[in-house]
């Protein structure tokens, strides 16, 4: 099992692989995009702890309206840019759907942490 520097999550297996996941990664975002030429390929996300892995586990077993629904809602707090950047997310398959999930929940992520960051900073 391993743990995170100040023990708070558990970190997932995958993480344990992240070198040859990140290179395998790499290595089929550059066939798809520039030999195949398919420009709205999109990568699945290395979880990092093991929430992050069961999550992504279980998110796999939702419906296409199921995954449409909880990217609406995270999508909802977003900004603007956010919003469109992910405009057309409806009309994605099932695949694309769950990857752009994750891109939109770690933005919403960094973003909340950010909040947290400047409000404590002013609190001060």
């Amino acid at each position: 099992m391993y743990k995170s520097l100040v023990d708070e999550n558990e970190l997932s297996e995958q993480l344990k692989n992240f070198s040859n996941l990140a290179k395998k990664a790499r290595e089929n975002y550059i066939v798809e995009v520039f030999y195949n030429k398919n420009t709205t390929y999109l990568s699945k996300p290395i979880p990092i702890t093991k929430e992050e892995a069961i999550a992504q586990v279980s998110e796999s077993k939702m419906t296409k309206q199921e995954l449409i629904i909880k990217l609406e809602s995270f999508l909802e707090l977003m900004g603007e840019n956010c919003r469109r950047k992910y405009r057309g997310f409806r009309s994605k398959n099932k695949s694309d759907l769950l990857i752009i999930l994750q891109e939109v929940r770690c933005l919403f992520n960094e973003e909340n942490e950010i909040n947290d960051l400047v409000f404590v900073e002013s609190s001060i």
